[in-house]
Parts: C-alpha cells; structure tokens; sequence
C-alpha cells in the first residue's frame, strides 16, 4: 500500500474492522487516515478501538448505525427474513 501511494496510485491508506493492536502495527508502517467500524446502538465495543482512534488522530466511519435495519422501522411481523440473514436469529447455513 506505501508502495502505491509513492506511485501516486492512491492517497490514503483506511483500514475496516480492525482492532486497536492491528491498528497500531498499520500506524508503524504508514499513517492510517481511516478505521471503518460498526458502531450502532447495540454494537459500542470494538476492543478499545474508539479510544485509539481518537488519541491517534484517524478518522471514524461507523457503519450500520440502526443496527442493519434492526431500528429502521423496516423490519415489520409480516416480513419475512431469508434463512442466512443473522437478523432471523437462526444459524445460518455455511
């Protein structure tokens, strides 16, 4: 990736679902713009991560902030979820 941006190929170097540890190792090599998480009202954790982030000055894109439609108003009794959708509370079929 540091190869890539001395080729002007790319500008920034983001990382997703990365915990704290993966993100400082990452940080020794190259600068880390970005750290791609799920952050909703269920899901706050991330291993100390959030902590990190801000103390190393990389920005934070929480995705899935109404927990994957969970709060979206979208999930209704008369819907019907797939087998493999985690949202079913069924183990899904590998």
């Amino acid at each position: 990736m540091v190869d890539l941006i001395g080729e002007g190929k790319i500008r920034f170097i983001g990382m997703s679902e990365a915990l704290a540890p993966d993100l400082r190792r990452a940080a020794a090599v190259h600068p880390i713009t970005s750290l791609q998480s799920e952050y909703s009202l269920l899901e706050r954790g991330r291993g100390g991560c959030a902590r990190h982030v801000r103390g190393a000055g990389i920005g934070f894109l929480p995705f899935s902030p109404v927990v994957r439609g969970l709060l979206a108003g979208s999930l209704t009794p008369e819907r019907v979820l797939d087998d493999d959708d985690f949202r079913a509370g069924r183990a899904s079929r590998a």
